[in-house]
């Protein structure tokens, strides 16, 4: 499913935890890319479809 030596890259030898068989790099950078993926990007994107749909909320004279 996945070639540690994809491209002729040794993608587990800077930072592998041998105990778990996995690169401690990039496990960090794929579970930021998830969080940012499944949490942000959801958000942002409500955000943005609220401040176009929305309207304007009343100002408040002093």
């Amino acid at each position: 499913m996945f070639s540690p030596h994809y491209l002729g890259l040794d993608l587990l030898s800077p930072a592998h935890v041998p105990v778990l068989g996995i690169d401690g790099q990039w496990t960090v950078f794929v579970l930021t890319l998830h969080a940012v993926c499944s949490i942000v990007s959801p958000i942002a994107a409500v955000v943005a479809v609220a401040l176009v749909v929305l309207p304007a909320p009343p100002r408040s004279i002093p």
